[in-house]
């Protein structure tokens, strides 16, 4: 799905793993964010735009899920 700005999300499953890929130009990476998406660290002070990495752990830990992110300078993959 191409998203405003030139990036590009896709949604993937593979049986019962998960696969969200975003890529693009302006794709910004805040680790302090998404260290906390494992449940393992705390989460900072977020903003209203931020709200979803204070949600995701908890949807995922009532799914019994750990996110896993990889990241690189083409993108980022959250694998859930």
């Amino acid at each position: 799905m191409p998203c405003r700005g030139g990036g590009r999300l896709d949604l993937s499953r593979d049986g019962v793993c998960w696969r969200v890929t975003a890529t693009g130009p302006a794709l910004a990476v805040d680790p302090a964010l998404w260290a906390a998406l494992d449940g393992g660290d705390r989460l900072p002070e977020i903003t209203p735009a931020q709200v979803q990495f204070a949600l995701l752990p908890d949807a995922l830990s009532g799914l019994d899920r750990t996110a896993r992110l990889d990241h690189d300078s083409d993108g980022l993959t959250l694998t859930f």
